[in-house]
């Protein structure tokens, strides 16, 4: 038995992501993303996918469930929530 997360990305926010100084972006389409479904983070966009280093936005998951998914579906990068420091 496995849960399905679905996680509904902010269309109107583009990810940043800063690699070997070079600024490139992550604006996943589609913006559902099924995790531990039928679809894997990464088959929309594998090179954006590999090489993303920021955070998701918008998205709420429990943290160990979040582990799970890190170890078993998302060995190439880290998946994690973004922090709001402004709170």
């Amino acid at each position: 038995f496995r849960r399905r997360v679905i996680m509904k990305l902010d269309d109107n926010h583009r990810y940043q992501t800063v690699l070997l100084s070079k600024q490139t972006e992550f604006h996943p389409n589609p913006s559902n993303i099924y995790i531990g479904g039928y679809h894997r983070l990464c088959s929309y966009d594998e090179q954006h996918c590999r090489s993303y280093r920021g955070c998701l936005k918008n998205v709420t998951i429990d943290n160990n469930y979040l582990d799970l998914i890190n170890d078993e579906l998302n060995r190439h990068r880290i998946l994690k929530q973004c922090h709001d420091f402004n709170k």
